[in-house]
C-alpha cells in the first residue's frame, strides 16, 4: 500500500496543475488554498485535505496529487529552520521530489520505516537517537539499507567522519551550511543515479576560504 504524502510544496502543486508557481502562491496568498508558511523563509507547504478541497471545488482531478514517481528524500535535523532551508535548496535545485523531515534520531527511524527514502539527509548531533544511531538502524532494515545518506552537521571530526564512512557514508558538508556551494553540488550530477550532489569535495576545498566549510564528499 502506497504511503500518502501529508504536505505539498508550492512547486509540486504547480507541476500537478500545469501552472507556474508564483500562481500558487497567489492562490495562497488570496486565502484559495490554504497554507503553513515559516515565519523566517516564507517558505510555504500545503496540506493534502486542503489540497484536496481546492481541487474538488474547481473539479481537478484528485488523482493528480498522486501521479508519478517522485525521488523520496528525508531530512533529520532537530532545527527546524535547517529543515526549512535544506528542503527549499533541494526543492530549487531539483523539484520534482517527495519530502519528508523529522526532527530526531528516533522520528527518522520511524519515518524511514513508513516511508522508505530514496535519500536520508541527516544531522549527527540530536535528541533521542544520534546520527551514528539512524545510520545504524538504516543499514541493518532490509527495506531502507540501500539509501544514501548524506550527513550535514557542524560535528565533522576526522574521527566522526571514519565512523560514517563505516555506515557507507560517503557525502558529508559542514555546518553552517554554505547554502550557495551546497545548491552548487546538488545541482550539477547525481548522489547514485537518485539526486544531484556530484563528486565535488575537491573543487569546494580549494576554493579560497572554504577550507574548514568545505563538504567532505
Amino acid at each position: 500500500m502506497a504511503v500518502q504524502r501529508e504536505f505539498f510544496t508550492t512547486g509540486e502543486i504547480s507541476r500537478m496543475l500545469g501552472v507556474s508557481p508564483r500562481t500558487v502562491v497567489n492562490y495562497c496568498d488570496a486565502g484559495k488554498l490554504a497554507c503553513e508558511q515559516s515565519p523566517l523563509t516564507n517558505y510555504r507547504r500545503i496540506k493534502r485535505q486542503d489540497l484536496v478541497s481546492f481541487m474538488n471545488e474547481r473539479g481537478l482531478p484528485v488523482d493528480l496529487i498522486d501521479r508519478g514517481a517522485k525521488k523520496r528524500i528525508l531530512i533529520v535535523d532537530d532545527d527546524e529552520s535547517m529543515i526549512e532551508v535544506i528542503g527549499e535548496l533541494l526543492e530549487l535545485a531539483l523539484g520534482d521530489l517527495s519530502l519528508e523531515t523529522a526532527t530526531d534520531g528516533y522520528e527518522a527511524c520511524i519515518k524511514a520505516g513508513a516511508f522508505p527514502p530514496d535519500v536520508i539527509i541527516l544531522d549527527l548531533v540530536m535528541p533521542r537517537a544520534d546520527g551514528f544511531e539512524v545510520c545504524r538502524s538504516i543499514r541493518e532494515s532490509e527495506q531502507t539499507k540501500d539509501a544514501e545518506i548524506v550527513v550535514v552537521s557542524g560535528y565533522l571530526s576526522d574521527e566522526n567522519k571514519e565512523q560514517l564512512a563505516g555506515f557507507g557514508v560517503k557525502h558529508m558538508f559542514t555546518k553552517p551550511l554554505d547554502k550557495d556551494s551546497f545548491l552548487a553540488a546538488v545541482g550539477k550530477a547525481e548522489i547514485a543515479g537518485v539526486i544531484g550532489i556530484t563528486e565535488t569535495s575537491k573543487e569546494l576545498s580549494t576554493r579560497p576560504g572554504n577550507s574548514s566549510q568545505a563538504a567532505s564528499i
